[in-house]
């Protein structure tokens, strides 16, 4: 029997809005990250998706953010 894949409705979603400006912004620094994990990889090894940096670059910032959470960054 052959095992059955997912689609991408059966995940979660979660979303948010922001300006164009900053999505192009974090875009731009998602591939260049992904791109950057690719590159190191050996044949065969599981490829990052833009999906797998996004929730990573959460996890570590708000951790981060968690520390010190007077510490404000804007528009850097």
């Amino acid at each position: 029997m052959r095992k059955k894949g997912k689609k991408p409705s059966d995940y979660p979603q979660f979303a948010f809005r922001i300006s164009s400006e900053l999505k192009e912004k974090l875009n731009t620094m998602v591939e260049e990250v992904t791109d950057l994990y690719n590159k190191h990889l050996e044949d065969g090894e599981y490829l990052y998706r833009k999906n797998d940096i996004i929730a990573e670059a959460l996890e570590i910032g708000l951790v981060e953010m968690k520390k010190g959470p007077a510490k404000k960054r804007r528009n850097k």
